[in-house]
């Protein structure tokens, strides 16, 4: 092997070197960045007919914990899911109606009932045979918004 060969030899494995220590300068840097993955350097021999030549710098390798990742999308996966379900159920509560304010189905059904009661004092009163019907009309309007809205 003359002078020179080994020099190249020399050079070849001083710039992997270099290349290595920019590698774990970067992995270092970027320590507390989110989202960062560490790299490693890839090296290998370079031989010719048996003879050692020297070493030749590959490709970076990003290192990624597999079962981290699949853990985070995982839980991607969970809060998608419960994101969907919080939008069905916004939509149900909204069909249920504000308790108290007369649009919910126990009000429309007491309503009802209270309609049915004053007809019982009266039966023969027009205005409130209307009433027990505009308030099982509300009532049925009612029933049929919530199955529209389940379905």
């Amino acid at each position: 092997m003359s002078l020179e060969g080994a020099q190249q030899i020399a050079s070849g494995g001083l710039a992997n070197i270099n290349r290595q220590m920019a590698l774990v300068s970067q992995n270092v840097a970027n320590a507390s960045t989110p989202d960062y993955a560490v790299e490693r350097g890839t090296q290998a021999s370079l031989t010719a007919d048996g003879m050692a030549l020297g070493v030749i710098s590959g490709a970076a390798l990003r290192s990624i914990d597999t079962a981290l990742q699949a853990q985070v999308y995982q839980a991607g996966g969970s809060v998608v899911n419960l994101s969907t379900t919080t939008t069905a159920l916004q939509a149900v509560d909204t069909a249920l109606g504000t308790p108290g304010q007369g649009d919910d189905l126990p009000s429309m059904v007491g309503d009802l009932g209270d309609q049915f009661s004053a007809l019982l004092n009266s039966p023969e009163n027009q205005a409130q045979q209307a009433r027990v019907v505009s308030s099982a009309g509300t009532l049925a309007n009612g029933i049929n918004r919530l199955s529209a809205t389940y379905t």
